[in-house]
């Protein structure tokens, strides 16, 4: 994990711990994830190199080329705009991802996206 700014160094162990019940919850315990805490700049700036959209983006996700650690299968990078998170820029993907997220936030972080104030952009 890596946290970019140290006032946000407080969020590391409930996003590892986070982390470590989504990789539970889809049977990927012997997997790693790499986790980005960053500001809005720094992920726009990614999204910019990597995809081409010079904007703002609450999280961006790239899926691994090849393992980090022998034997340890590597299932990509998260980036995380700490600033921007409550955001959400869905690409086109008929709601997969949606139903996805609202299934492992309840399952796994007890979370419900229904009953957050925010809407989800």
């Amino acid at each position: 994990m890596v946290v970019a700014r140290k006032a946000w160094r407080r969020m590391a162990p409930r996003c590892k711990r986070l982390l470590g019940r989504l990789l539970r919850a889809t049977g990927r315990m012997d997997s790693g994830v790499t986790l980005l805490l960053a500001p809005d700049r720094d992920v726009r700036r990614l999204n910019r190199i990597f995809l081409g959209k010079d904007r703002n983006t609450d999280v961006l996700s790239f899926p691994a080329r090849a393992d980090l650690e022998p034997g340890r299968l590597h299932l990509g990078d998260i980036a995380v705009s700490v600033p921007h998170l409550l955001g959400y820029d869905h690409e086109v993907d008929d709601g997969e991802m949606r139903r996805l997220e609202r299934r492992l936030l309840s399952r796994v972080a007890r979370v419900s996206l229904d009953r957050r104030r925010l809407s989800w952009g």
